[in-house]
């Protein structure tokens, strides 16, 4: 009996989801440095690393959604 009609039509992933693939399974992204790649998706205001060298005490620190969603899961 054919299944072909059956198989789900997906799209390729695009290299962000390639590039998360590898570093899941991992824990690395041999091809190069994942912030080579967000960077360029940061907004204005976000901090690097670069600016927190310059923070003094109390003043506050904006960081991306996905980076402390990230280091929330990480902490379970």
């Amino acid at each position: 009996m054919p299944v072909e009609q059956d198989i789900a039509r997906l799209s390729a992933p695009c290299n962000w989801d390639k590039m998360m693939e590898v570093y899941s399974t991992l824990g690395l992204y041999p091809n190069g440095h994942i912030m080579a790649s967000l960077r360029q998706k940061l907004g204005k205001g976000i901090c690097t690393n670069r600016g927190i060298e310059n923070l003094k005490d109390g003043d506050y620190l904006l960081l991306p959604d996905w980076l402390s969603a990230a280091s929330a899961s990480a902490e379970r």
